[in-house]
């Protein structure tokens, strides 16, 4: 009696303990695989880390400083002997006014902002591809939901068709449904594929066998932005408005420094590139700012078109419901109900992708406004 009582002790305990063994291997083989679970904040960080791009700005720049220290010495040394060292290759009028120096101290000004341009281009390239997969992800479970519940109407109808309910021509659009049903899956499982690998190469990641769950969701409340200020802000603040400013003051400086007399070619070309730079600034300012405008509109546009496809989304439901009943109660035919099926699952797809293109023009914006991309 002890004997089979310490067996059948054993026979329980054995299940238990394959699964620990199971649930351990599975640990081990997960640390293995180089799992990354990432915010989009970890996956900008990772993206930024040690990136090429953001290294040649700091080498431009420390060129820069190397300029500015030389344009110092050559102002220094003209205010002690009124003379300017030939192998510098600076003139003594520019010396003396002090341009040389100020192009230098532009110079680096305009590589830190090229530097967090950079920066901000990585980290919203960073965000779309985050948010690309994550979608691409949702897609795939979105389509094999709708391919299991397209495959349970083709069962049902073979059923009725064997039954002598429905004629051969509902069962074959049923079989077609499901045919199409699964090209789909396999082609967002392509697309999700190359996501993936997409996000990987700007994570520096794309030598490295690993897999990536991503933990922020696609998620956007109601925007409130205060377009004016932005335009303020974006002003200031953005790159390409602030490198135009730059070449014009250098070129009024360099204009306000050439003593020469106005029939000479010096004084032309001087006198062309600060109208040249003068007018380049006002004009492309206000280009610049008009795209501002642009992408803050496209925001109400893709805002717009998520509240059709929720509302779109809500009718294709009740209407495919509502057939379900009719086709049970004999009114409508498969073929109507595989329609009804059909469109249910487009519209599902189409709320994710409009989900994802306001999200994207949400961000968008805000690197826009800040410092341009």
């Amino acid at each position: 009696m002890f004997k089979k009582l310490f067996i059948f002790l054993i026979c329980l305990a054995l299940p238990w303990t394959f699964a620990y063994a199971e649930e351990e291997n599975a640990v081990e083989t997960n640390e293995q695989a180089n799992v990354y679970y990432l915010t989009l904040n970890q996956a900008i960080e990772m993206a930024v880390n040690d990136n090429p791009q953001l290294k040649t700005c700091e080498i431009k720049k420390s060129n820069y400083e190397i300029q500015l220290d030389a344009a110092e010495y050559s102002a220094a040394t003209y205010r002690k002997t009124r003379t300017v060292l030939v192998s510098s290759g600076y003139e003594v009028t520019y010396v003396k006014g002090g341009y040389y120096v100020l192009s230098a101290q532009e110079a680096i000004k305009l590589s830190d902002m090229e530097y967090e341009q950079v920066k901000s281009k990585i980290a919203y390239d960073t965000t779309e591809k985050y948010f690309n997969y994550k979608s691409a992800v949702k897609l795939v479970e979105l389509m094999n939901k709708s391919y299991e519940l397209i495959e349970n109407n083709y069962n049902s109808a073979k059923l009725s068709y064997d039954l002598g309910l429905i004629s051969k021509s509902e069962l074959d659009n049923a079989a077609l449904s499901v045919k199409q049903a699964l090209y789909t899956l396999e082609s967002y499982k392509d697309n999700c594929e190359l996501a993936k690998e997409n996000l990987k190469i700007i994570l520096q990641k794309n030598n490295e066998d690993c897999e990536l769950i991503l933990t922020d969701e696609i998620s956007s409340g109601e925007y409130d932005f205060n377009l004016e200020n932005d335009l303020v802000t974006a002003s200031e603040k953005r790159y390409d408005i602030n490198s135009l400013k730059s070449n014009y003051i250098l070129a009024e400086k360099y204009y306000d420094l050439t003593d020469l007399p106005e029939n000479s070619a010096k004084y032309y070309s001087a006198m062309s590139n600060y109208i040249t730079a003068k007018y380049n600034y006002t004009r492309n300012k206000d280009l610049i700012l008009l795209g501002v405008r642009s992408t803050y509109n496209n925001i109400s546009a893709a805002k717009n078109n998520l509240d059709l496809k929720i509302d779109t989304l809500s009718i294709k439901n009740d209407n495919y419901s509502i057939a379900n009943v009719k086709y049970e109660q004999g009114m409508i035919t498969n073929i109507e109900l595989t329609s009804a099926l059909n469109d249910a699952a487009q519209a599902e797809i189409d709320v994710e992708n409009a989900k994802l293109a306001y999200k994207l023009a949400l961000e968008k914006y805000h690197y826009e406004v800040v410092i341009g991309l």
